[in-house]
């Protein structure tokens, strides 16, 4: 992909600040909060290529290595980290946040991978800079079926998108889903992976700090009060919906609140193991939302 190339379109902090039009959130019947990036934009397949290219073609630039050369130690470090993702994530003495279970998690973890077998220390920010960058010019492809599927949800509460991302850009994708009044608010910079072991208000709403559900190959931090905090602050919550269970799911599960997990090309085995027991309709797992409707027919 050319490197100043646009994306295309293809169908297929402070709480209030990061809030995009709030007023438009109807709180009646629950709200459903739903996660972005591989939950309804579409960030693995065939166009993930879209981003892992700009990435090494500016990572190589930044830290002054061949371009050609970081392609393949990037093509030969993903394909470790996808054979064993539980041994990548953030961890903080001993509880990990998430493992590399989506694309971007992926190449983050093989580029930190590379640097560190070359020995090159990079500038603090570099790679978050670089995914920005490669990710404004990915593809911007949809989940099959993503866009009706909100909008049946809108009809039964309303819908409101948690991201990670940044919330200009996911409200102008957004916009390219469902048009120019899309009906959703977006609240983005959620800073769902950040950890502060110090913060205990969890205490009021969580029974734990941390979870391991069966099969999670480790205990995973609840510990994240900016997460919790943008849930705390959404009124009633019906269900919360999302592609990385360690990231959007387990902490409002823990909440007790439903949680729905999006099936992707790289869902470990232990979250469909979980997701797709039986649990009392409290989980649910989606594999695709042909028949989401469906499979939420409880919620």
């Amino acid at each position: 992909m050319p490197k100043n190339s646009k994306p295309k379109s293809k169908t297929a902090g402070n709480f209030q600040h990061r809030c995009y039009n709030l007023s438009q959130m109807p709180q009646k019947e629950g709200t459903t909060v739903f996660d972005w990036d591989g939950t309804i934009r579409k960030v693995d397949g065939a166009i993930e290529g879209s981003f892992v290219e700009p990435y090494v073609a500016e990572l190589a630039k930044a830290v002054k290595i061949n371009e050609s050369e970081l392609a393949e130690k990037m093509r030969v470090a993903r394909q470790a980290v996808i054979a064993r993702p539980q041994n990548y994530g953030w961890d903080i003495d001993g509880i990990r946040v998430a493992s590399a279970t989506d694309t971007y998690l992926i190449t983050q973890a093989a580029a930190n991978e590379i640097l560190k077998e070359m020995k090159i220390e990079p500038e603090q920010g570099l790679l978050s800079r670089i995914h920005k960058h490669s990710r404004s010019l990915m593809d911007l492809v949809f989940q099959p079926g993503a866009g009706e599927f909100i909008e049946e949800i809108k009809r039964s509460g309303g819908a409101v998108v948690v991201t990670n991302s940044d919330t200009a850009d996911v409200a102008k994708e957004l916009k390219e889903l469902l048009g120019s009044q899309p009906g959703a608010p977006v609240i983005g910079n959620a800073k769902k992976f950040v950890v502060d072991q110090t913060w205990d208000g969890w205490r009021d709403k969580m029974p734990s700090s941390a979870i391991q559900p069966e099969n999670y190959p480790h205990p995973v931090s609840l510990q994240r009060p900016h997460y919790f905090e943008v849930l705390s602050g959404l009124g009633e919550i019906k269900l919360v919906l999302g592609d990385l269970s360690e990231l959007d799911l387990l902490v409002p599960q823990m909440m007790g609140i439903k949680t729905a997990l999006k099936r992707t090309d790289y869902t470990p085995h232990w979250e469909l193991s979980y997701y797709g027991k039986p649990s009392g309709n409290r989980r649910f797992l989606i594999e695709d939302y042909a028949n989401a409707m469906d499979v939420l027919k409880s919620v």
